[in-house]
């Protein structure tokens, strides 16, 4: 049985400008499929945390996402943990490639405000894609629901992509999110 590779898309977790408890969180929602899922597979798999967003003088994202883990009791190896990447596509790209390496089924995890993007970057691929409820920071909502339009257009321009992996990159090690 091939290995699974799940991969709960990140999305900051501090609890600054958020609304309603932890439990009801769309990133927790996504934590928490992703740990059903491992404890679930009937064979190997794991949960993937994968980001390299800081956003001082906050904890890093994977250092909160950590705490949940433990707090949730997960076994260390259940998951494993790559600071690298602050944006989608990246994290996206580099679990892709992982999986291919490892020979493993890549199983991704987003919210709900971030599934239309995440289905359209991974259109063409052998992911499996679940969605999860939750209640999102707003201002990243409203970014997640302008990118459902946007990114479609972006990506139909010569260098689209690319121009908004250079914004993104600049604005993130900016120390915003």
């Amino acid at each position: 049985m091939r290995e699974k590779i799940i991969l709960p898309l990140t999305k900051s977790a501090w609890p600054g400008g958020r609304v309603g408890s932890l439990y009801l969180q769309d990133w927790y929602q996504g934590l928490l499929k992703a740990v059903e899922l491992v404890r679930e597979s009937a064979g190997p798999a794991f949960v993937l945390i994968l980001s390299a967003v800081q956003t001082p003088p906050e904890p890093s994202e994977v250092d909160v996402y950590l705490t949940a883990l433990n707090e949730l009791g997960v076994d260390v190896n259940d998951f494993m943990v790559i600071r690298e990447e602050v944006e989608t596509i990246g994290q996206l790209e580099y679990a892709n490639r992982l999986a291919q390496a490892r020979g493993a089924r890549l199983i991704v995890i987003s919210t709900w405000t971030h599934y239309p993007r995440v289905r359209w970057l991974c259109r063409g691929r052998q992911f499996e894609h679940h969605c999860v409820w939750g209640i999102p920071r707003p201002r990243e909502a409203v970014t997640d629901i302008v990118l459902w339009l946007v990114f479609p257009i972006l990506d139909s321009i010569p260098g689209g992509r690319d121009w908004f992996l250079r914004k993104v990159h600049v604005h993130r090690k900016s120390g915003k999110f």
